[in-house]
């Protein structure tokens, strides 16, 4: 019996109305094609970071270009 298969995606984009969009455009775009997902939204590199300490597992990161600098201290 096949066990259904679902992708975690991260979406990482400190712009709100950014990261639901494109979290919202991903989802669509997989349901389309019949592909299960599970789609997280974080708000800057250092909470995906956290979340990944924490045992968060991806396959596929969709990350902003442009993000504010952080330091290690951030992270």
């Amino acid at each position: 019996m096949p066990t259904e298969y679902q992708l975690n995606i991260a979406v990482c984009d400190d712009t709100e109305s950014d990261r639901i969009r494109i979290a919202e455009m991903t989802e669509q775009i997989l349901a389309d094609e019949g592909i299960a997902c599970s789609v997280t939204g974080y708000e800057s590199a250092g909470d995906l970071f956290t979340a990944i300490q924490h045992g968060s597992r991806f396959h596929i990161f969709l990350l902003d270009i442009h993000f504010h600098p952080i330091s290690h201290d951030d992270i």
